[in-house]
């Protein structure tokens, strides 16, 4: 992932403004083909794509790779699709230094970027802070943030994920092109090997101030038999898939004359010079893996159709077996068909996730950006929303009204009649992608046609990639939704570039933006935690495999073993109740970590009834805690509640039964009605102990202040409390 570049915040620093675009691409395209410009490019990804550690990667070694100056993988791109039009001059000796020929390339880069920038506002900080409202923006200013938006995965999760997309494929890629993907994935693998250590020995050479005989470019050219070497494969098959993504020799590429057009370099990242291949970017590689293979495939009329029908497929298996991870098998189902009565269907669930009267309904679309989109095409763009994404909103919002309905019948594709555990009360839609989507989150502020649809929140559009690291770092149910419905009720106030940027930030500080502030914006360096994550996770990198946050802070308390018995239940009050606890302060679940160990450890020592009630405006709770047979407990429990509910006002009440014996909730209840005044709910309530705010202190509840004569009755009644409830007390 990379930040976008950032732009001056004092007018008076800007720069003048750029040329035409047309003219600062011919300038870097002379530039490009200079003797020696590759080191130059080598240079850049040696500086900008190496994280330098000791003992374990932190977000500080990764700040590089956020940093306003790096050369993003568009630009990089951009700088090798115009030097192979030159053929072999890039490769020869240098006649210059490599670093300045970079300082020439990054400033007219720079000069391009504020080319594009021009064509809408940049100053995006300094206009929230003045609350002024963003300009709707055309074709023509989209391009800007679809050329330097974030990338969408992990380097990693491009070849995990090829093995999955093309599996039914291999028979056709051996038939076609002479080799499996796994084939490919391991001499990608051996390329990356050979090339981190041809820049290490560079490196060490640099150190020892022999800068004479090697050069940049020569970590990243490696033969096909050193690869057949290095992977155990042998060589005529190193060869076919070296072939399949490398360059033909010489100049070529001369279709790429502007940024809108098609760049062979991202197709076939692969550059050949002198009998031996260079690789500048493993992520371009591994994206090329991930990508070309279903181009090659549709240009096969005989195999068409089955192509595309094993891409849907793989981005439906994916998502189901994603929240399978997260919310267990028996919560998730697949190809879901909405029924009526005499069997009329009302639509299709790709992917159905039902717990405690919660819904996710997931739609997933096989679509790509086009490039006449890319090109600012206006119609262009619309028409790629509407087909990846709109369609799918539509799909979700239909379902979801269905699922409300309760004459609808649920039957899977295999036949199976689905039964809830109760009435559908809150639907999340989930629109999903197979592949990168740049500026995604501004094409849906600016293509998506709305509508309000009572109990469903506003739907998430995503990618596989980030519902991949939502999987394996929300990897429980109630986290899982928790984040969900965060992310849907506060969505429209965050402006960001992905979503894994969002997420990291949720794993760190718990997604929650007060009312007071109208909205936020996030830089792409929040990912950092993320990353490192996923990193030491999936690709043995040393670091931190959770980020210190919401996932560490309760760990192994009672607070924590709370919420995993409510995951277990499939109870809707439980659950409503889990979501509270998971969106309280930090202070506030230790206040009820705290007061459940407490109340467990009294109803132990005496065998009496104990309990703690804990306010949360608009909501609270009250525990019970006792040995008393479940129904009598439960009674009392909900007596408790609704005179709690009164006395705070509150919209809804939770309560808790504890289980003395092992300290877990048996069963919880939830009370939800418009607060009404109830003069003998007001006398029956002067009695209780206040709950407490937030707790704060060592007790359990603060005892409730002594009420003056003359004061309005706490009843609600609307008389002075003497001539109301004082002679009732």
């Amino acid at each position: 992932m990379t930040k976008r570049r950032s732009q001056p915040k004092n007018d008076a620093l800007r720069p003048p403004e750029p040329r035409s675009e047309a003219v600062i691409l011919a300038d870097l395209k002379a530039l490009c083909g200079q003797p020696g410009f590759a080191n130059a490019v080598a240079f850049a990804c040696i500086r900008d794509d190496l994280i330098l550690y000791e003992t374990e990667v932190t977000a500080e070694n990764m700040s590089s790779m956020y940093a306003a100056s790096r050369l993003v993988r568009t630009e990089v791109a951009t700088l090798l699709g115009f030097m192979v039009q030159a053929g072999d001059a890039p490769f020869e000796h240098p006649e210059r230094q490599p670093a300045d020929m970079l300082v020439e390339a990054e400033a007219l880069l720079e000069e391009l970027h504020r080319c594009l920038s021009s064509r809408w506002s940049i100053d995006l900080p300094a206009q929230m802070e003045r609350g002024e409202s963003l300009p709707p923006m055309n074709g023509e200013a989209m391009r800007e943030p679809i050329f330097y938006g974030g990338e969408a995965a992990l380097s990693f999760q491009y070849l995990d994920f090829a093995l999955l997309k093309y599996r039914d494929d291999n028979d056709w890629l051996v038939a076609h092109r002479g080799f499996r993907i796994e084939d490919a994935a391991t001499v990608a693998r051996s390329i990356n090997d050979r090339v981190i250590e041809g820049i290490e020995a560079l490196r060490r050479l640099w150190q020892e101030g022999d800068t004479a005989r090697f050069l940049p470019v020569d970590p990243f050219r490696f033969s096909a038999s050193e690869i057949a070497t290095r992977s155990g494969l042998d060589e005529a098959l190193v060869e076919k898939v070296l072939e399949a993504f490398a360059l033909p020799a010489g100049p070529c590429n001369f279709g790429f004359q502007a940024l809108g057009d098609f760049n062979e370099i991202n197709a076939r990242p692969l550059i050949r010079h002198e009998g031996n291949y260079c690789s500048f970017k493993y992520y371009s590689l591994l994206e090329s893996i991930y990508e070309s293979p279903f181009y090659w495939m549709v240009q096969d009329k005989a195999y068409r159709s089955t192509a595309d029908a094993n891409r849907g497929r793989f981005t439906e298996r994916f998502a189901f077996d994603q929240l399978v991870s997260a919310f267990g098998a028996a919560r998730v189902w697949r190809n879901v068909n909405l029924h009526r009565a005499k069997g009329e269907r009302v639509g299709e669930i790709d992917v159905l996730v039902v717990l405690g009267g919660r819904a996710i309904v997931v739609q997933c679309k096989s679509k790509r950006l086009t490039l006449e989109a890319r090109k600012g095409n206006d119609l262009a763009l619309s028409k790629d929303f509407h087909g990846a994404f709109q369609h799918a909103y539509d799909q979700a919002l239909l379902c979801a009204e269905a699922l409300a309905d309760p004459h609808i019948q649920a039957i899977t594709d295999d036949g199976q009649v689905i039964t809830f555990s109760g009435a559908i009360s809150r639907t999340l839609p989930l629109c999903l992608v197979a592949d990168n989507y740049p500026a995604l989150a501004m094409q849906v502020d600016q293509f998506l046609k709305r509508r309000e649809v009572p109990n469903v929140l506003p739907a998430l559009f995503t990618d596989i990639f980030a519902l991949d690291a939502m999987a394996e770092m929300l990897d429980r149910p109630l986290y899982f939704l928790n984040y969900l419905e965060l992310r849907a009720r506060f969505g429209e106030k965050l402006l960001f570039s992905h979503e894994m940027t969002l997420l990291s930030y949720h794993l760190k500080y718990n997604l929650w933006v007060e009312d007071k502030y109208d909205s936020m914006m996030l830089e792409d360096d929040f990912a950092a935690d993320l990353e490192i994550a996923m990193l030491a996770r999936r690709a043995g990198l040393p670091g931190a495999k959770t980020p210190k946050g919401i996932l560490t802070a309760m760990q192994g308390t009672r607070f924590d073993a709370l919420i995993r018995r409510v995951e277990e239940q499939d109870d809707p009050a439980l659950v409503d109740l889990g979501m509270l606890l998971l969106q309280v302060s930090g202070k506030s679940a230790k206040a009820i970590s705290d007061a459940t160990e407490r109340v467990v450890g009294q109803t132990r020592a005496d065998a009496r009834l104990h309990d703690v009630s804990l306010a949360f405006p608009p909501s609270g709770i009250t525990m019970h805690c006792s040995y008393a047979p479940a129904r009598e407990a439960a009674e009392r429990l909900e007596a408790h509640c609704t005179l709690r509910k009164y006395d705070t006002r509150a919209e809804s009440w939770h309560g808790l039964w504890l289980d003395p014996r092992d300290g877990l909730p048996r069963f919880g209840i939830k009370i939800e009605y418009p607060w009404e005044v109830d003069p003998q709910m007001g006398r029956a309530v002067l009695s209780m102990r206040a709950p407490a705010a937030n707790y704060v202190g060592p007790a359990a509840s603060r005892m409730r202040r002594k009420i003056g004569r003359n004061e309005p009755c706490p009843c609600g009644s609307g008389q002075k409390y003497k001539k109301c409830c004082l002679g009732l007390t």
